[in-house]
Order: structure tokens, then sequence, then C-alpha cells
């Protein structure tokens, strides 16, 4: 349980690049206000207030229903942000497309089925590992959950990422242990471009983005021409919020069904007891679970403040976005701070409101 709570707090503090960027006097652009019935604008303007005071804050929307809130702080609505492990998410998301259309056959098929064994010399033991545990953060090879930052730039640097995670080796059986690893979703990127036979992007960009009207993505990859299947997406608030609005809506956009009922509820399911905080206390496939005073949450979440949270049972999307390229204490309080005002301000300010 202890390496399970070190794992989980250091799983929420990823990514430090190595300049740290400057707080700015925050400014409201590009303000979208739609009507927000029941609701005390005052104490809502309170709250954007205090968002504005985060350093390095890019973007808030609050949706609930049809109504939307969004401010971008002094940064424009086509600003698109580094979202780090809020990709992981989407990826979830390309996974669960994949199987609907028949290219992946389960989350039960070895990685044996997609990656060349022969060529990284693998031995029977990486047999064991499946797409779901890959999905879970439970694989058995090891990353260095008290580094996670160095593993990021590691991985970064790698002439071939799959070589340098096979050179871990399998620590412990699939399945058992939880560790948070960017290894893991950069193997089901693989996965999913040897699937389709497509890139990742090409792949997300026809039957995810496109689909729900979110143009000009910009996502980085490997030396291999394997796109970060956890990190390095770029996106806007409002894409943020049209991917929340879209488990919100159960796969369905504009009457169309991008995803399937049936794989978000298999990736909303908690397989992983945390051991951090009730906001975020057990894991699916790469998406967080937790609630909020007795109401259910589902978030994508990111390094130095990136969130995406539904809640489902009041309509209510919640999308938050900083500059993250910070050092990570810099990112940790960012991060937390974001967390709470979500978590302790605005979600019970809805939940008030609805009685």
């Amino acid at each position: 349980m202890k390496l399970l709570i070190v794992v989980m707090i250091v799983a929420l503090n990823l990514y430090s690049c190595e300049k740290s960027l400057e707080s700015t006097n925050k400014i409201r652009d590009d303000r979208l206000i739609e009507d927000i019935s029941n609701v005390d604008s005052s104490n809502l303007d309170e709250i954007i207030q205090k968002a504005s005071e985060i350093s390095n804050i890019v973007s808030l929307s609050i949706s609930k229903g049809s109504s939307l809130e969004e401010v971008n702080f002094n940064y424009g609505s086509s600003y698109q942000n580094n979202v780090f492990s809020v990709t992981k998410s989407v990826t979830s998301l390309l996974v669960g497309i994949a199987i609907d259309q028949g290219y992946i056959g389960s989350v039960e098929d070895s990685i044996e089925m997609y990656i060349d064994f022969e060529k990284y010399g693998l031995d029977d033991r990486y047999k064991e590992i499946t797409l779901h545990h890959l999905l879970v953060m439970s694989s058995g090879i090891l990353w260095d959950s008290n580094n996670q930052s160095s593993e990021y730039f590691t991985l970064k640097g790698s002439l071939d990422p799959l070589e340098m995670i096979f050179e871990r080796g399998v620590s412990y059986t699939p399945g058992s242990i939880f560790n948070y690893s960017d290894g893991s979703a950069y193997m089901v990127a693989v996965i999913l471009q040897e699937a389709t036979g497509v890139s990742l992007l090409e792949y997300a960009t026809e039957n995810l983005f496109f689909p729900l009207g979110i143009d000009e993505v910009k996502w980085q990859k490997s030396l291999t021409d394997v796109y970060y299947g956890g990190f390095d997406l770029y996106l806007t608030c409002e894409d943020m919020r049209v991917i929340g609005k879209l488990i919100l809506n159960e796969g369905v956009k504009d009457n169309r069904q991008i995803v399937s009922k049936e794989w978000l509820e298999r990736s909303l399911t908690s397989y992983a007891n945390t051991g951090n905080s009730a906001f975020s206390d057990s894991y699916g496939y790469y998406w967080w679970l937790g609630d909020v005073q007795g109401f259910k949450t589902i978030s994508a979440l990111g390094h130095g403040g990136q969130f995406i949270t539904i809640v489902p049972e009041l309509e209510l999307v919640i999308t938050c976005g900083t500059l993250g390229a910070v050092q990570d204490s810099i990112a940790s309080n960012q991060f937390v701070t974001l967390e709470r005002l979500i978590k302790d301000e605005i979600i019970p300010f809805y939940i008030e409101g609805e009685q």
C-alpha cells in the first residue's frame, strides 16, 4: 500500500521541463457566456476570480446541460495547450473505437499479437501482458514513479522507446500491481498504429477529432514516428469540453455514436484503488474515478493542472488548463489548487443549485 500511495502521488506530478515559466497578470479574454439557469452569477464570478489568480492558468470552462461559461486567461479561445496526461484518456477512447471497428479483437489480446517479439528478443513472460494490463497500468514492466520527469525525458529521447521499455524486464506478475506508466501508454499507441495500419494522429483525426468538430490538432511523436499515447497532445479549452460532453452523452455527438456505450461502461469501471483523494480514488482505462459529496466524478488529469471532469448526475463538464511545462513544485501547486477549486467549490456550487 505504501508503494501504491507513492506511485499515485508522483503520478499526479508528471513531466517537468527544465525552464520555469513566469506567472503573468490574468485578464479575461474571449469570454463566452450563455444563459446558466438557477445560478447566482456573483458567486460564479467569485469562483472565476479565484481561478484567474492561479499561476499560469490558460482556461476554464463550466458546462451544465446546454449552458456554458468559458474564460480564456491571456490566451485566445484558439490557443492549443499541451494537456499532458489528458492524452491518455483520449487514447483510451481510440482503443474503444478500434475494438468497435474490429481492428483490435479484445482487451484480453496479448501484446504479442501486435508487437514484434523477435525484433526485441522478448521471452514468454511478455506474452502474459495484455492490452487490459496496459490500460489499467499493471503491465509488470516497472516505471520509476519516484522520478516521472526523468522517465518522461528518457522516453522522448530514446531512438526506439519500445526497446527502452522492454529492457526494463518484467518485474512482477502482470495485473498484480498498479504502476502509473507512460511506457504502458506508449505501447498502446504502438498497438493502435499496428492494428489500424495508420498513424495514431491520422486514426484519431478521422474517427474522433473530425466527428467532434476538433480541427488542426497538434500531437508530438517519437523518433520512430509513433505519436505518444500518454502525453504531448495539444487541445483548446473547447476541444476538451467537447470530449467531456462526449463522455456525458455516452459516446454520442449529433446523433452519431462515435464510441460505443459498452466501451465507455467498461473503460469507466474501477480496476484499481489508487489510494488518492476521493476526487480520484480509483482508476479505469486511463480515466480517474471518484466522487464529490456522493456524486460520481470522471476525470482526465494532466501534469500541472489539466482537467476534464464530468459529473454525470449534474450534467456538468468542467475543464481547465495551465501552462504545465514548469518546475515540478510549481506544477504540483497548480494542480492541487485547481483540484481543490473544482471539488471544493465548483462542483458543490452546482450541487447546491440542484437542491
